[in-house]
């Protein structure tokens, strides 16, 4: 025997071996990749079936609704039709970035494998009979390298296709309102879809709005007098306005869900803080607590109960007539108010017992027939407000009214019917000796319907008003303290404005909204932040004057926003919850998302903080406890064995939760 000669039989074999696996790794990775290709096609064809002017459901449905805006079941039928556009749109554009990805990685494999070939085929032992065949082994690895870029080629162009887009599913698709206008119906009956200002070039953006500060002249000074701030806060009345600072301008904002880069955030020495008297930290007088924002001041708050059960519950009390507003808390007296077509009441509670001390009914207007209002908001929305001696309403067709302790009617005033799908559902604020109250309604900006007001608490007259470039909305106001400058932060489709709380002067503004708002506005350490469904989550920065859009928005956000929900904030994270379960934590300077966690659930109550503990409950009545944290961890929950849709109120070592027919007070 000639060992040389075995020796080299046997690394033929073994490399007669590796040329075969490579030869079936090549197979599999072509069949991976032709698979994979046919996805890619399949679902550049199906991206293009979803166009919502082919999809004659929807497109009835908005002809229906426009000719009856006022249809709450059709508009929910239209945004559930419109969220199926939108999503699978997303899961197209995704889809054919994933499946590109895969077919780089798939062809990667193809040629290495291929590769790997030819250099073992030149290696093994070759009879002169099979030096003919090389030349075409290699024209057959050069069909496979073409036949490999054309596949890339095509996989690329698939994708792009899929990725930019421009047909009309894709125009709807980005168009931060769904629903028909007002205008858009005028402007063209027969297109369902179109935009309510169509920009030039086609853009669905819509033009500058009358009254829009970047087209017209300032607006004029508002109408009235002034409030006098709270003594306790140490009123700046006597004080300038602040001067603004220079400040190096932030990336312009744009739709990209990533923040932006390296955000400029205000100095450091500056700070926003809540706007409130300290008399007002034992009590809980406004919507979301004395900092209008949910933060609750207690150290001692209950972590366990169950309403069923009644373990851990004080007392419960029948309310009379249905309402979706906060209870509010001073003392020991709890206030709230019920109504519905027919009749509304303001009770008064004793706080240690939950006995009705007395229970006031406020006469109602005549109604008209059309005049409707919500399922999910109710005659009697809006939360009160109380400064300790007196407690005032509102309702939802725009009646205000304020009554003493005992329940003595002291004023009552109407607003006038709003122009609203919804009726007015803002809830009222308190400044010094003004009551607060962001009335928006209409359609149309242009109509100047909307407008901020200061009542005199104490005789209800108007200390002054200033006119407002948005149509309706259903968001409350906050008051804070830029540095050392005190503003009313307003939120509206397109606009978020503050004002100065003394005489209603616009201090400066932001475009940055869509949509129907409802979440009220948030503020961290150094920003102010607003968000809304079919816009975006964005951080202002509240120290500066004029229209700001450009260079006063620091981050924005796009994923998993609010349509009911308020946002809320401890400084260094801000909280972002959806109505369909998902709580989103982002840093608050610069708007990085640190986790996201979901429950199968519906939220439409704000949450509250207590120390490092956020309070969250659901439509069912189940309160989440999680951690204001980095990392998600649930703290405990709790349920109350009935339906919630109002923000609960936190004092002391009592969590007073107002369900659908009863008022409970949770405490150890």
């Amino acid at each position: 025997m000639n060992p040389d000669r075995d020796e080299i039989h046997s690394n033929g074999e073994r490399m007669e071996q590796w040329h075969r696996a490579l030869s079936r790794v090549a197979w599999i990775a072509a069949l991976f990749c032709l698979a994979v290709l046919i996805l890619l096609m399949a679902n550049a064809y199906n991206s293009r079936a979803n166009d919502p002017l082919k999809m004659p459901r929807l497109q009835s449905l908005l002809m229906e609704l426009n000719r009856n805006p006022t249809d709450d079941a059709l508009r929910a039928e239209v945004r559930r039709l419109d969220r199926q556009v939108r999503s699978a749109y997303f899961r197209s554009r995704a889809f054919a970035m994933n499946g590109f990805y895969l077919l780089i990685g798939g062809l990667s494999v193809f040629l290495l494998a291929l590769e790997g070939m030819r250099t073992i085929r030149r290696q093994l032992p070759q009879p002169d009979s099979a030096l003919a065949q090389n030349a075409v082994l290699a024209a057959a690895a050069n069909r496979r390298a073409v036949i490999a870029l054309g596949t890339v080629s095509a996989g690329t162009l698939i994708t792009l296709a899929v990725m930019s887009r421009h047909d009309a599913a894709v125009e709807y698709t980005l168009r931060p309102e769904p629903l028909p206008t007002a205008a858009a119906s005028r402007s063209d009956p027969a297109s369902p879809l179109a935009p309510a200002n169509p920009a030039p070039g086609g853009s669905s953006l819509p033009a500058p709005a009358p009254g829009d500060v970047s087209s017209s002249p300032p607006a004029p000074a508002p109408s009235g007098g002034s409030l006098q701030a709270p003594s306790q806060l140490g009123s700046t009345s006597s004080l300038p306005p602040e001067s603004p600072t220079p400040n190096p301008a932030p990336p312009t904002p744009g739709a990209a869900v990533k923040p932006k880069p390296e955000p400029t955030p205000p100095p450091s020495s500056r700070k926003v803080t809540a706007l409130f008297p300290k008399a007002w930290e034992a009590h809980w007088p406004v919507f979301r607590g004395p900092s209008g924002v949910g933060i609750a001041l207690t150290r001692n708050p209950p972590t366990s109960w169950n309403g069923a059960q009644g373990r851990g519950i004080l007392w419960k009390t029948a309310i009379p007539l249905p309402g979706m507003n906060a209870p509010i808390v001073w003392g020991e007296r709890v206030f709230l108010s019920g109504a519905d077509r027919t009749s509304r009441e303001i009770y008064c509670l004793d706080a240690r017992s939950g006995r009705i001390l007395w229970r006031k009914p406020i006469p109602v207007p005549p109604l008209p027939s059309t005049f409707k209002v919500s399922r999910e908001t109710g005659y009697a929305p809006s939360t009160m407000v109380t400064d300790g001696k007196r407690v005032c309403a509102i309702f939802v067709t725009g009646e205000i009214v304020c009554l003493d302790y005992t329940g003595k009617q002291l004023w009552i005033r109407s607003l006038g019917l709003p122009d609203s799908l919804y009726g007015h559902a803002s809830s009222l604020m308190l400044y010094g000796n003004g009551v607060i109250v962001q009335f928006d309604q209409g359609s149309d900006p242009s109509q100047e319907k909307s407008a901020l007001l200061a009542l005199d608490i104490a005789t209800g007259k108007t200390v002054w008003e200033v006119k407002r470039p948005v149509p309706n909305s259903w968001s409350t106001p906050i008051l804070i303290r830029a540095g050392q400058q005190e503003q009313i932060i307003t939120c509206g489709s397109p606009w978020v404005i503050a004002y100065d709380p003394r005489n209603g002067r616009e201090i400066w503004r932001a475009k940055c909204l869509d949509g129907d708002v409802a979440p009220s506005p948030a503020y961290g350490d150094r920003m102010v932040f607003v968000c809304n469904v079919g816009a975006s989550l964005s951080a202002i920065n509240p120290f500066a004057t004029g229209d700001i859009t450009e260079t006063g928005i620091v981050w924005t956000y796009t994923e998993n926003l609010a349509d009911t929900v308020s946002p809320i904030s401890n400084g260094e994270l801000l909280f972002l919850i959806s109505t369909e379960g998902t709580i989103t934590c982002l840093e608050a300077a610069t708007g990085k998302k640190v986790w996201e966690h979901h429950y199968d659930t519906m939220f439409r109550s704000s949450p509250i903080l207590a120390g490092k503990t956020i309070y969250l409950t659901d439509t069912l009545g189940v309160t989440y406890m999680f951690e204001a944290g980095r990392v998600f961890k649930e703290l405990g929950k709790a349920e109350l064995g009935e339906d919630v849709g109002a923000t609960p109120a936190l004092v002391g070592n009592r969590l007073y939760i107002r369900g659908k027919k009863n008022l409970y007070c949770i405490g150890q």
